[in-house]
């Protein structure tokens, strides 16, 4: 696809989305109260930076106040086990060489852990959440038909690459698997269902599905729901009382069954690997605890499964500039695994700095959204800040891509309640429209899964991050010809053509 000109990518306005300040005051602000919580801290512990560094802001209060009380921390660490006094040592998670502990510790006991050698971070226990998506967004001037599929008519999607012997893994709110989107040729394309919710020997709870008819999958729901009666529980162990969930899972895969084939996703014949590690109160959140089992059971099955992507449209903003337990967690699938991993960017409005975590990670690749109808940035799609080398160098600017995230039509689960407007009826299962980083995400993911086929099988051999950035540069839609930038980063994959 022949580059567009430049232009300043500028985003859809709209009165519901309008930022509250300009974002020169808000990034300013950030970098003041950063700076002078740097140096208080170094003034008051007359220590090099690299210790201080190791703990968040909020750790280092608590052990600058020197209070008895135990608090929760997560603790990530390499080599022998840790053993301080007032340490108490509740969980751990080992993704290789890389070991991560859930504690309660003293500010006695934090003192000894950020002098020694093999502590890499001590962060604090916080929820993590769902960008605050949207559901239908309608700007002046913008014509929208919800008549054909813009998801698969901006990415370029085609009857060639849909994605075969791919598998992607989802961590979400769950998936309603009963939906007929999520069948082929009989059977479903989800090869096994995981919950970090609910626990089976200190285990998360799996099912393998690969090759379940409907009818067997109805009895995948009377186990789950047996389980949940059985234990008193609030939330469903697989299925998606949310709704996120089933959606993101249907950009992906979703197979069009209930609209005769109008509403598909982007790579149809991949293989889908569900994770539920949201609960389903308050629309949907999850803990750290719950988002690393979640990672624990991908970095320990990724081989058996043939994980090749992992696609997250979940998290939070930092409460650390250094990386937390859950993007190192990410570091390491990569490192070790292979799997490439799409994080949403967040919704936080186009204003500077307001990237969330894990997106923001050097590692991951960040997916801010665009409005497909008309080609514009998404006004509530998070960005980063200017390229600066070598302060703030290419590969650290965010978002790394931008995807089909305004008005995104896919499945609806039935177990999740939805506003009237947003739902179109289908035959047998229904499809709701949503908005958000979170639906640009999959469908990021879904593309590269599509030019993972095509690459396997022009050159033999599995893509790399860099020829996927490099293809996406020359055959992609680039908005900005001379650089990856802070508002598109390097462009919006697209499907590679099927000649």
């Amino acid at each position: 696809m022949a580059k567009k000109p430049f232009k300043f990518f500028k985003p859809i306005y709209s009165e519901k989305h309008k930022p509250k300040l300009h974002p020169k005051v808000v990034g300013a602000t950030a970098t003041l109260l950063t700076l002078s919580m740097l140096i208080g801290l170094l003034a008051f512990q007359q220590t090099p930076v690299t210790m201080n560094m190791k703990a968040d802001p909020v750790i280092w209060e608590h052990i600058v106040s020197g209070s008895g009380e135990e608090v929760y921390v997560t603790i990530t660490y390499k080599g022998n086990i840790i053993n301080v006094d007032g340490l108490s040592i509740q969980r751990q998670w080992q993704f290789g060489d890389l070991k991560i502990a859930y504690a309660y510790a003293t500010s006695d006991a934090l003192k000894k852990l950020v002098k020694l050698d093999n502590v890499i971070r001590i962060s604090s226990w916080g929820k993590i959440g769902l960008p605050p998506y949207d559901y239908v967004v309608k700007n002046e001037g913008v014509e929208y038909d919800f008549s054909k599929d813009y998801k698969i008519l901006y990415h370029n999607a085609n009857q060639r690459w849909q994605g075969d012997d791919v598998t992607i893994a989802v961590i979400d709110t769950g998936v309603d698997y009963l939906h007929p989107d999520f069948y082929r040729n009989g059977t479903t394309i989800i090869k096994v269902l995981v919950s970090t919710i609910y626990k089976e020997n200190d285990s998360p709870v799996a099912v393998k599905t690969e090759g379940y008819t409907r009818e067997q999958m109805e009895d995948v729901l009377a186990y789950e729901l047996m389980i949940k009666n059985a234990t008193n529980g609030d939330n469903y162990v697989f299925e998606d009382a949310v709704g996120h969930g089933t959606h993101v899972a249907g950009i992906i895969a979703g197979q069009g069954t209930a609209s005769d084939g109008k509403y598909m996703g982007i790579a149809p014949h991949a293989k889908l690997v569900i994770i539920k590690a949201f609960f389903d109160s308050n629309g949907g959140w999850a803990t750290e605890e719950t988002i690393l089992d979640a990672l624990q059971w991908i970095y320990d099955h990724a081989e058996e499964y043939n994980i090749k992507v992992l696609s997250c449209s979940w998290g939070s903003p930092p409460r650390s500039p250094m990386p937390n337990p859950t993007e190192l967690a990410m570091r390491k699938l990569i490192e070790d695994k292979g799997i490439i991993i799409f994080c949403a960017s967040g919704n936080a409005g186009t204003i500077p700095s307001t990237i969330i975590s894990p997106a923001r990670d050097p590692y991951v690749f960040a997916v801010g959204a665009v409005d497909p109808y008309a080609d514009k940035l998404a006004v509530f799609s998070s960005i980063g800040d200017p390229v600066i080398p070598p302060f703030n160098p290419p590969e650290r600017t965010k978002p790394d891509f931008v995807g089909a995230g305004v008005d995104i039509i896919a499945p609806a689960s039935s177990f999740a309640q939805f506003p009237d407007y947003a739902v179109i009826h289908g035959k047998g299962g229904d499809y709701v429209i949503m908005s958000g980083t979170s639906m640009a995400t999959p469908a990021v993911a879904s593309t590269f899964a599509d030019f993972y086929q095509y690459w396997i099988t022009k050159h033999g051999r599995p893509p790399t991050k860099e020829d996927f950035i490099n293809y996406v540069r020359t055959h992609g839609r680039v908005y900005n010809p001379l650089s990856k930038d802070f508002l598109t980063g390097w462009g919006a994959p697209t499907v590679p053509p099927p000649n």
